[in-house]
């Protein structure tokens, strides 16, 4: 499988821009593990059918609540945390989705899932991490990543 790599960012731009109007900046170099002094927000969901796997949206809780903020119209002081969970998972699908696109039919995705917590991380047994692209958002990461599963 092409590991969709430059898809990736186009798709993750496209997101962020035309739903939110926030511009990132692709950075391929970026480390791969979250700063863990800060609150990260996992949005996840399984693909199921040709392709089988996880997609990933991570986004620490300053850059997911400033997307709260332009998504839902709220001022920072009205944002609540389900608020942010919520974006999250709705980012999430929008970037699964777009993936799905790409990959070989019939694809299908889970409702999302969101993880938080200081220096979140999620491990995917039996997985491959097959693609990987990392952005600022202003100073702040996000990063996405898709796994394959091991078929046995």
């Amino acid at each position: 499988m092409r590991t969709l790599t430059n898809e990736l960012a186009d798709v993750v731009a496209n997101v962020f821009s035309a739903t939110l109007s926030m511009e990132i900046c692709d950075i391929e170099t970026a480390s791969k593990e979250a700063d863990t002094k800060d609150i990260t927000y996992i949005g996840i969901l399984q693909i199921t059918g040709e392709f089988c796997g996880t997609a990933l949206l991570e986004l620490n809780e300053s850059v997911a609540a400033r997307a709260t903020s332009k998504m839902l119209g709220l001022s920072p002081e009205q944002i609540e945390q389900n608020d942010i969970e919520d974006v999250v998972s709705e980012l999430a699908n929008m970037v699964a989705g777009n993936l799905k696109a790409m990959l070989p039919p019939p694809s299908n995705l889970s409702l999302p899932v969101v993880a938080r917590g200081i220096g979140a991380t999620v491990r995917m047994p039996e997985a491959e991490e097959v693609s990987v692209r990392s952005f600022l958002c202003e100073a702040d990461p996000i990063t996405v990543r898709l796994f394959q599963k091991s078929r046995h």
